[in-house]
């Protein structure tokens, strides 16, 4: 699962460096970069070792400060592997504020496609107890991205370091959904909880008093 938001990561970075609003262009025209606020994947498989994948993104809908985007992965035989659905805001990176799509040059008339692998957010509200902490752990250099914050795709790396390969082997995992709460930098000492229930477990990620992200993983 981390290696799929990585995956879905280096292809939303290239959807948006062939509209010209990428990252770096962002950042030395209006100061500002693109984050992600949530994300949801469905997994029908995961990709194994030589698979040669087709990815295909496009944006579902635009709102006056965030983008809904869907990824999907295919095999060469043209079946779906996992999906991704999303949604993104742009930040001025001083003051950390959200900023208006149409502010940073956003194309006029940009295409808005239906979605195909229609998927809702799920509202994340599960109550964890203290004992419910399974992980403490320090922030470092590696983390971090270009902003200066974590990269989205190593909060999922913290997550699933919460479970012993075994775990993998044994079950299938089917969806995964996590929402970006607040930011966190390196040298940070973030507490992971977890929680099962049937065959749902979520997670918290906090550091101090601050929610860092909640998220939710299905499995068979």
């Amino acid at each position: 699962i981390w290696e799929c938001c990585r995956f879905s990561q280096d292809v939303m970075t290239e959807f948006f460096q062939q509209i010209k609003i990428d990252n770096f262009t962002m950042k030395t025209q209006y100061n500002s970069a693109w984050v992600i606020t949530k994300q949801k994947f469905h997994i029908k498989s995961f990709p194994k070792w030589r698979d040669k994948l087709t990815a295909k993104t496009y944006i579902s809908e635009k709102s006056v400060v965030r983008l809904k985007m869907n990824t999907l992965f295919f095999q060469e035989d043209g079946s779906l592997v996992f999906s991704l659905n999303q949604e993104v805001c742009a930040i001025n990176l001083l003051t950390r504020k959200v900023c208006k799509i149409d502010n940073i040059s956003f194309p006029k008339n940009f295409k808005i496609e239906a979605e195909t692998q229609a998927t809702s957010f799920e509202k994340l509200d599960c109550e964890f107890l203290q004992n419910e902490q399974v992980l403490t752990l320090k922030t470092c250099a590696l983390d971090i991205d270009f902003s200066k914050h974590i990269n989205n795709a190593n909060y999922t790396k913290f997550l699933i370091s919460t479970f012993d390969s075994q775990f993998f082997d044994n079950h299938k995992i089917t969806d995964f959904e996590i929402n970006f709460v607040n930011e966190c930098c390196e040298n940070q000492v973030i507490n992971i909880f977890k929680k099962t229930n049937g065959n749902d477990i979520n997670f918290l990620i906090t550091s101090g008093e601050k929610t860092i992200i909640r998220a939710k993983m299905k499995y068979l």
